[in-house]
């Protein structure tokens, strides 16, 4: 299981909550070419690392989640959030025949805030595989 992976099984699940999930390049191509949608949940997926011995010595591979909720109005972010949140708490996600541990929150939400003329706030969750 690769961040590709992982990435492409989180947009999944945030696609089927009603959010519409970028990863940062397509953020970027929708910014060159001024087609950004006026709300939308920048995603971003990385690997942690877990100790072996918090799992009772069982080796499993951590993965963080960054969703961060944008909109022209502050009120639209905080909408594209909630959806985020109910789209992700307490899932779980399968990539291949793995299926991963319930996906908690990693971290207290950043509060949303002006953007560079938008609205903004990063949200972290976790899972294990």
């Amino acid at each position: 299981m690769t961040a590709l992976d992982e990435r492409a099984a989180v947009m999944t699940l945030l696609t089927a909550g009603g959010c519409t999930p970028l990863t940062a390049s397509e953020r970027a191509k929708h910014a060159a070419a001024g087609t950004l949608p006026s709300k939308y949940t920048e995603v971003f997926v990385t690997e942690r690392a877990i100790p072996a011995a918090r799992h009772g010595g069982i080796e499993s591979r951590g993965w963080r989640v960054q969703t961060r909720a944008v909109a022209k109005l502050e009120n639209n972010a905080e909408i594209e959030r909630a959806k985020a949140r109910d789209a992700l708490e307490e899932q779980f996600s399968t990539v291949g025949a793995v299926q991963s541990s319930a996906i908690v929150r990693g971290a207290t939400d950043d509060p949303i805030a002006p953007d560079d003329g938008w609205f903004s706030g990063l949200s972290e969750w976790v899972y294990t595989r």
